[in-house]
């Protein structure tokens, strides 16, 4: 396999960022790594890998991936059912020196290398919407160049330092409160095989054989959350993969896919979860 040393040439020297939006429906035939800039890809739908410094990386929609100076890498594979929609950024630290103490947080995020230093970051649904929101921004600031793009700029290279932050902090909560109780993997289990059935506190109290006061409890310990915002959390999330994989799928369809019978009540929480009504995040994911 080729090996380059690609050399990035910024449209402007103090402001070094570049950000595109691109389809992959190959791998690349060459390996190759940047001398001084960071290079983010996310993902924004489709399957496949990376090879970054001689490791595999399995990326996916919700996907982050960092990679850091003189780091060799390439896409290695592409599922051909579902190629990649990303976002390519490429930026130095540089960009940040005209804004104080954020410089030194990005430093100590994603720009960070060496030992200990993460190559991939896997989103949940509700982290992934932020962060497609926060790239799609990016990329429109980066086009139009309004007065104040690269302040929205440096905000929205802020936004993804926070994310990866509290992403990595939720991992160790996760790891912290694995779930090792029957009872609840069971009604967890149940859930996800019933997202579009009848989901309430009582009938999940009848398949799993406790009081529905007991299981309130008992699964707000367990899984950080109650049933009812967990529910709710699930729910949307597979609606929103469901509007974004078949476009032509009626919105109401989408709804009573994920257990939703009355579209008003179905727009109304998509929206207050996820910040766009179910059609606008379909036209928002499109563009």
């Amino acid at each position: 396999m080729r090996r380059k040393f690609q050399i990035v040439y910024f449209p402007d020297r103090k402001f070094p960022f570049l950000i595109s939006m691109s389809r992959d429906v190959n791998p690349y035939r060459y390996t190759h790594s940047h001398a001084g800039e960071l290079e983010l890809q996310y993902v924004l739908t489709g399957e496949g890998s990376y090879i970054v410094n001689n490791k595999i990386y399995n990326i996916r929609e919700g996907s982050l991936l960092l990679i850091h100076r003189n780091e060799f890498h390439r896409v290695a594979s592409i599922n051909k059912r579902k190629p990649f929609r990303k976002s390519g950024l490429l930026l130095s630290a540089s960009v940040l020196n005209d804004f104080g103490a954020l410089k030194g947080y990005a430093l100590n995020t994603i720009f960070k290398c060496g030992k200990g230093a993460r190559h991939l970051i896997q989103f949940d649904a509700t982290e992934a919407v932020e962060a497609e929101i926060t790239v799609k921004t990016l990329y429109k600031d980066f086009q139009e160049k309004l007065p104040g793009w690269r302040e929205s700029i440096a905000a929205g290279i802020a936004r993804l330092c926070v994310l990866t932050e509290r992403h990595k902090a939720s991992e160790i909560n996760r790891e912290h409160k694995h779930i090792s109780d029957p009872v609840i993997q069971s009604c967890l289990d149940y859930m996800e095989s019933n997202i579009a059935g009848d989901l309430n506190l009582n009938k999940l109290a009848k398949v799993v054989g406790l009081t529905p006061n007991y299981l309130s409890s008992k699964f707000s310990k367990v899984v950080g959350t109650n049933i009812k915002d967990y529910i709710i959390e699930k729910r949307i999330g597979e609606a929103k993969r469901k509007l974004k994989e078949n476009l032509q799928k009626k919105v109401i369809a989408v709804s009573m896919e994920v257990g939703y019978n009355d579209l008003s009540h179905f727009n109304h929480t998509f929206k207050k979860i996820v910040g766009f009504t179910p059609s606008e995040y379909r036209k928002f994911s499109r563009s």
